[in-house]
């Protein structure tokens, strides 16, 4: 068996069982042990380190040809998000404000050193913009194509720690934002497009640089009426079926509720492709998805007006989609790495 044969999502589930808790000699590991608040499966994770106040981390990679292109892309944006996919798994944790990050850069011998001096140029201006600091890293060389690997790191309050499994029957899945942008602008990317119309550069700089949602997350997680919380790095479909699976429940979207952009309307109705499927396999938005409990969405939304209610959890565990009241027959599960064709 391959790791193209069971995909991203399925291999990450065989690494999850694969591990276990550090027991130590002697008992040495149980105190560092019981401090773990979040552990691996979430979008970050959290350890207490003094009473109330916790230390939480995350990691992404980048690879060349496969995140970005440098035919598409400038150093700086490549710089820029290689931070900002980071940094919005900090904000899909709550109330986190993240600290320092650490970048490994792997680099063929031959890459201009213009080229790297822009790349952490980028990477700072999203330092400045989000106040965290790059603190350390690691430089060596690449066979093949340039790999940026961020390990960052927040603080939180323990109790506006939001996790994906705190989803319960009845609760209203809510999203920041307008999904499929990014996945449009990836689309335009690759058929050519250089941003030639106002939608088409709008669309691109979405998939260029995306904005973690640090202020929307903080009010969600002040509020005590959000469940869960995670960000939309996959697609909505990958969003809801990862808090649904974490919280032992399903979910009911309506189609029709999911917020479109304009521009990306008027570039779906030129293509002719479907707007509701990029929303919901398209990737990399890095909105957030949120579910609420029954009766405090509308209090919520006035603190966070790009809030936008799309569906409930439900008992069963599956996953429903519908357009108009009418049940539509839909599997995508967005976006992962590894799958066949």
């Amino acid at each position: 068996m391959e790791v193209r044969d069971i995909g991203e999502f399925n291999l990450v589930e065989r690494i999850l069982k694969a591990i276990t808790p550090a027991a130590g000699v002697g008992g040495r590991c149980v105190e560092r042990r019981a401090r773990l608040v979040v552990g691996p499966g979430d979008d970050a994770f959290a350890a207490e380190v003094s009473p109330g106040f916790a230390i939480v981390g995350t990691k992404d990679l980048l690879v060349e040809d496969i995140h970005f292109r440098r035919d598409w892309a400038s150093p700086e944006e490549i710089g820029y998000k290689s931070m900002a996919v980071n940094a919005s798994d900090l904000a899909a944790m709550g109330g986190c404000a993240p600290l320092y990050a650490l970048v490994g850069l792997a680099l063929p011998a031959g890459t201009d050193v213009d080229f790297v001096k822009r790349l952490y140029r980028g990477m700072n201006r999203c330092c400045k913009r989000y106040c965290f600091s790059l603190a350390g890293g690691d430089t060596v060389s690449s066979l093949r194509g340039i790999i940026i690997s961020v390990t960052m790191l927040g603080a939180a309050k323990k109790k506006y720690i939001l996790t994906r499994s705190g989803a319960r029957p009845g609760d209203l899945v809510a999203v920041t934002g307008t999904f499929g942008d990014s996945g449009a602008g990836l689309h335009l990317l690759q058929k050519g497009g250089k941003g030639d119309s106002p939608d088409g550069r709008y669309l691109i700089r979405k998939h260029l640089l995306p904005e973690p949602r640090f202020a929307e997350a903080a009010a969600l997680a002040r509020s005590g009426a959000a469940t869960a919380l995670i960000d939309s790095s996959d697609g909505l479909a990958a969003s809801v079926g990862f808090i649904a699976q974490a919280s032992g429940a399903g979910a009911r979207i309506d189609l029709d509720k999911i917020p479109l952009s304009r521009a990306w309307r008027r570039v779906a109705a030129d293509g002719k492709i479907a707007p509701y499927r990029m929303a919901l396999a398209g990737g990399e938005d890095y909105e957030l998805v949120c579910t609420v409990r029954p009766g405090r969405f509308e209090l919520l939304k006035k603190q966070i007006p790009s809030l936008t209610a799309v569906g409930v959890i439900a008992g069963e565990k599956k996953i429903e989609y519908f357009l108009n009241g009418k049940k539509q027959n839909i599997a995508t599960k967005g976006f992962e790495h590894f799958g066949r064709g």
